[in-house]
């Protein structure tokens, strides 16, 4: 038996065999991304060379494999293909071999929206294929899908292009200053209310240059447009390749138990933009966990960035794309 929860119910594989019911991080391999030990485990003597060039990182979260300029983020716990060789899906490249975008097995019902801007409803969520700086780009391929046992979302950018950021496939709650992508009922919220948990848990693999991040719009209205938006709250989860490009000062920050690189910008510094933004790096990146809302719309307010009347107007947690391939798979987003 085998059961998705996103958004309020959040995401979540659940999976009974011999009579006893275990928790499986399905999507450690969902995008062919078998652990770099599965991969040589099964190529044998003639990718024995490859070892060498496999390093492995364990932080707080978990682990990461990296060969060439492919990472494999596998958050703490979950069972490596070595381990489980039955959650490898037929023909899963190795981490040596790049990501797999391959289509999902037809065999297993899967929703999938490749339209630019398309949205998807999950559980209590929505799935958006934002592409906000493709351009004039036309050799590129991002979507977003929804399955019986997971959900996420795809990307294939040139390098060609440059490395300018062109896209933020990404899962949304609350209500969207920018499109029409809106999901559940605990946002927007005013900021003096709010002091929601958000519970995330997620994999992705990928080549080239992106980030994982949430992101928060902050605005006047319960019922926002772009005119409304008083400061954006990002927060770097994880990254490959890239650093943040904003201006204006910076420092260290603690909140919420958890220490971050901070950039504050200002109109001063971005003219083209309006509003003011704070960006948080997380000094130990993860995949996996909660994070206390409380404590960084407190961080906004205490630095001058937004009212205790402002509103929080979305969640959310995506991809931020410069050039490169990747696969996102979500287990958990949801509100609390």
């Amino acid at each position: 038996m085998k059961r998705l929860l996103v958004g309020t119910a959040g995401i979540a594989l659940f999976a009974c065999a011999c009579g006893a019911q275990t928790m499986v991080e399905h999507s450690l391999i969902t995008a062919g991304a078998a652990s770099a030990a599965a991969g040589m485990k099964k190529a044998g003597d003639s990718v024995g060379s490859a070892l060498g060039k496999v390093s492995q990182t364990l932080d707080k979260t978990g682990a990461s494999a990296r060969v060439g300029s492919t990472t494999v983020v596998v958050p703490k716990g979950a069972a490596s293909a070595a381990e489980r060789p039955d959650l490898v899906p037929k023909g899963a490249a190795s981490a040596a071999e790049g990501p797999n975008l391959a289509a999902p097995d037809p065999a297993a019902p899967v929703d999938v929206r490749k339209e630019d801007s398309a949205l998807l409803p999950i559980s209590g969520a929505v799935l958006y294929n934002n592409v906000y700086g493709k351009g004039d780009i036309a050799n590129y391929r991002q979507l977003v899908f929804r399955g019986q046992d997971d959900a996420g979302w795809e990307w294939d950018w040139p390098e060609s292009a440059g490395p300018s950021m062109k896209s933020y496939p990404e899962v949304l709650l609350g209500r969207s200053p920018w499109s029409e992508a809106r999901a559940g009922d605990q946002l927007p919220r005013r900021l003096a209310e709010t002091r929601l948990t958000l519970d995330f848990d997620f994999t992705t693999v990928g080549s080239g240059r992106w980030c994982e991040s949430f992101d928060f719009w902050i605005t006047r209205s319960d019922r926002p447009s772009s005119k409304d938006i008083v400061s954006n709250l990002t927060v770097w989860t994880m990254k490959h390749g890239l650093e943040p490009s904003y201006r204006g000062r910076r420092t260290t920050l603690r909140i919420g138990g958890r220490t971050y690189e901070a950039t504050f910008e200002t109109p001063t510094e971005r003219p083209d933009k309006p509003w003011k933004t704070l960006c948080l790096v997380d000094t130990e990146p993860r995949s996996r966990g909660s994070l206390e809302l409380g404590p960084l719309v407190d961080a906004l307010i205490a630095h001058g960035l937004a009212q205790p009347t402002d509103f929080l107007a979305t969640a959310e947690l995506g991809s931020e794309v410069a050039y490169g391939k990747g696969r996102t798979t979500l287990r958990v987003f949801r509100l609390r």
